[in-house]
């Protein structure tokens, strides 16, 4: 296990140094060729398809978690029946969303909705689609991606999607160098994914005889036990998804495409601790299915304290660090171009801090497809919080946002781990005693 562990972080560092350097380049590259209102504008339009990409059900995700606890107990031939039965319900079932949201491009006037200012509304009409259809292939990109986890090659799939990183990196460098816009960076997004895609599935079907597409079937008996922990896992990324391209739309709007671009500058820059923390969580994932389909609660625990403690040290000090040198930093990484709002950023840092503790939380239950009604409770509180900061707090600016995400964060880490001492069978009094690593721990022997 700690050889799978190892191989995993080692995998996801260079796939997190890999994205980190493409956003620290990104941005500014952006920022010089399209200018910052034809940017802002170009990540408002992102944010309409980017609602949809939940819409598997979250059984992307609770079936990998399932296969992973089943090829554990050696269960291949039910294995593959999930695998296609998810698989070609999803792409069935993403018709329909994606269809309609096409469809809409012709009848409904989103570019005055989105009160797009640079981007004409002829080239909105010829890039939406495109966008569209680049977000639905991310929808059963989900399992092949995950797939990994379960032949216990996830290390593999981590190399392959930075390599991916990459070469979508070169693409938006060329097209925007060469004088490209929105559409044609979309149109080359959208053709990388495709051989991406195809790419995934050859080498899956190469490696394991478990992963097979074919022949064609949807049995529901075979995906009742994922249905209710994958809609829960649903709640969650639609949640998250509304959360950030809700922000995105109502900063757009309300504050306008000048105050859109730093809010995701500094979010992006900010992320990157939450980027190295995902080396970790990512790693460890399959372990979680691996510990909680062997039986073992001990060993579930051990790798859940080990990952709090990490991630607990990991946040803290990068959160410090970012305290002092961030706002400088970003100043010169976008040569001026964003100014920092420096108290929004100071209370950003620290719903980050949160955050990096709320992960390892939502990582076991994931793993171990125990959202239960965690899921439904997550979404309302996002739709809540968005209601507030759109209704009740307009034209407030960050600051006010930033301090109620951090109260959305408070609530959200204390369920999540109200839930984590149920699966483990512990009681709040066993923090203290329980929760303290030590030499038996995995990676701190």
């Amino acid at each position: 296990m700690k050889r799978r562990i190892l191989a995993g972080i080692t995998s996801n560092l260079l796939f997190q140094i890999m994205n980190a350097i493409i956003q620290l380049i990104g941005i500014p590259l952006c920022l010089n060729y399209w200018g910052e209102n034809y940017y802002g504008e170009w990540l408002l339009l992102f944010t309409i398809p980017g609602y949809f990409s939940v819409a598997d059900f979250g059984l992307g995700s609770s079936s990998s978690a399932e296969m992973s606890m089943m090829e554990e107990s050696g269960k291949t031939d039910e294995i593959r029946k999930m695998l296609r039965s998810t698989f070609w319900f999803v792409v069935l079932w993403g018709i329909l969303p994606f269809g309609l949201l096409i469809v809409s491009n012709y009848y409904l006037p989103w570019s005055s909705w989105l009160n797009l200012q640079v981007i004409s509304i002829a080239e909105f009409k010829i890039t939406f689609p495109i966008l569209v259809l680049y977000i639905y292939l991310s929808l059963f990109l989900t399992l092949p991606i995950n797939f990994y986890r379960v032949i216990k090659k996830y290390h593999t799939e981590r190399y392959i999607s930075a390599a991916y990183k990459f070469l979508e990196f070169l693409v938006l460098l060329i097209l925007i160098i060469r004088g490209c816009g929105v559409f044609g960076v979309a149109l080359g997004y959208l053709v990388l994914r495709m051989i991406f895609f195809i790419y995934l599935v050859l080498d899956l079907t190469y490696r394991t005889p478990l992963f097979r597409l074919f022949p064609f079937e949807i049995d529901f008996k075979d995906m009742r036990k994922i249905f209710r922990p994958g809609v829960a896992s649903l709640f969650i990324y639609l949640g998250t998804n509304i959360m950030n391209q809700g922000l995105n739309t109502y900063i757009g709007i309300t504050m306008g495409s000048g105050k859109l671009v730093m809010f995701n500058t500094i979010r992006t820059f900010v992320n990157l601790i939450k980027q190295v923390i995902n080396i970790l969580n990512l790693s460890i994932y399959a372990e979680y299915s691996y510990a909680y389909g062997s039986g073992s609660k001990e060993k579930l625990l051990k790798i859940f304290r080990t990952g709090m403690a990490l991630n607990i040290l990991i946040g803290g000090v990068g959160c410090l660090g970012l305290l002092f040198i961030g706002p400088p930093l970003i100043s010169w990484w976008t040569n001026g171009a964003v100014v920092v709002d420096h108290v929004f950023y100071y209370l950003f840092l620290f719903y980050t801090f949160l955050g990096t503790m709320t992960a390892v939380n939502f990582a076991m239950l994931s793993a171990t497809n125990r959202f239960k009604d965690l899921g439904i409770v997550f979404l309302l509180l996002v739709i809540f919080f968005i209601v507030v900061i759109s209704f009740w707090m307009p034209g407030t600016g960050l600051t006010n946002t930033a301090v109620l995400l951090i109260c959305f964060e408070l609530v959200i880490l204390f369920l999540s781990l109200r839930m984590v001492l149920e699966i483990l069978e512990m009681g709040w009094r066993d923090i203290a005693s329980k929760f303290v690593p030590n030499r038996d721990d995995i990676l701190f022997k």
